[in-house]
C-alpha cells in the first residue's frame, strides 16, 4: 500500500512541475511578443509613419492582379489595410484563404472584417510591395489599389 502513495504523490509532483514550466514558458514568450511588437510600433511613434517607410511604390502601376472581392483582415493605419482575396464561394458561404495584399486608399476607412467588392470593369491593381514583420517572419506583399481594367 505505500508503493502505491509514493507512486501518486510523484505523479503529483511531476505534473505540478510540468505545469509550473509550461506557465513559465507562456509568459516568457508573452513578455517577448508583446516587447517585440512595440519596438515594431516604434514605441509612441504613429503606426503610419512605420507604415510610409516600409512601402516601395513601383515606378508605373503593375498589373491587374485579381478581379475577386477581398475581406479585411487587419487595419494598418488611416486608408490602409491588410486583406484576404476570396479563395472559395459555396452559396452563402465564403472562405478567405487567397493572397494577401495590401489596399491603399486616401482619406478610407477601413474597419475589421469589411467585404471590399471589386466593380464589374475594373481590377485589383497592383502599385507597390509592402514589407511588415509578423512575429519572427518578413512578410512582403502586394499594395494595391481598385484601378480600371
Amino acid at each position: 500500500m505505500k508503493k502505491i502513495w509514493v507512486f501518486l504523490l510523484g505523479m503529483l509532483a511531476g505534473m505540478v512541475l510540468l505545469f509550473s514550466i509550461l506557465l513559465v514558458r507562456a509568459a516568457i514568450v508573452n513578455f517577448a511578443y508583446i516587447s517585440t511588437m512595440a519596438q515594431l510600433r516604434g514605441g509612441d511613434e504613429p503606426a503610419e509613419a512605420d507604415l510610409k517607410n516600409e512601402i516601395n511604390f513601383f515606378p508605373e502601376k503593375g498589373d491587374c492582379i485579381s478581379t475577386k472581392q477581398f475581406k479585411v483582415s487587419e487595419v494598418i493605419g488611416e486608408g490602409a489595410a491588410l486583406a484576404k482575396e476570396l479563395s472559395n464561394k459555396y452559396e452563402d458561404l465564403e472562405s478567405y484563404y487567397g493572397m494577401t495584399v495590401l489596399f491603399i486608399s486616401e482619406g478610407k476607412h477601413f474597419y475589421d472584417e469589411e467585404v471590399i467588392k471589386v466593380p464589374k470593369g475594373k481590377c485589383v491593381r497592383q502599385i507597390g510591395v509592402y514589407t511588415y514583420k509578423e512575429y519572427r517572419d518578413n512578410k512582403t506583399v502586394p499594395v494595391v489599389e481598385i484601378a480600371d481594367n
